[in-house]
């Protein structure tokens, strides 16, 4: 019996860190009608806004700003800049942060969400977007 209610506390523990990936692999926040993709490796951070169904909506109408909350709950906001078509990028390099407060404006409505985890990091080729777009 023990063994059984500890596998299943293993199994709700397991299902709760689990995170919808988004388009272009990072993480996925619902926020009313949109999503908020953010991918974070050891130098970028990266954000994209989703409609509904998962589809990239254009950065050429849309700002983004990005606050991030320190563990002992000082703030700094990242300068954020278009990256492609879709997405807005900022160096990071590293950054320990708490959390991560993304807002979007767009056709004058704010579109917001807090990222928590402290494992959000991508865990793959860390400057294959980048280098995406110093080739442009």
């Amino acid at each position: 019996m023990l063994i059984l209610v500890l596998v299943s506390m293993v199994l709700i523990a397991a299902r709760m860190t689990q995170f919808e990936t988004g388009p272009h692999g990072g993480l996925l926040k619902q926020v009313g009608e949109f999503k908020i993709e953010l991918k974070l490796n050891s130098h970028f951070l990266y954000t994209y806004l989703l409609g509904q169904k998962g589809n990239s909506i254009s950065n050429r109408e849309v700002s983004c700003r990005v606050m991030l909350r320190h563990p002992n709950q000082s703030e700094v906001q990242l300068a954020m800049r278009r990256f492609g078509d879709d997405g807005f990028f900022s160096e990071s390099g590293n950054i320990p942060a708490a959390s991560y407060w993304i807002c979007f404006e767009v056709k004058g409505e704010t579109v917001s969400a807090r990222f928590d985890d402290t494992n959000l990091f991508v865990r793959s080729n860390t400057n294959q977007d980048h280098d995406t777009l110093k080739s442009k």
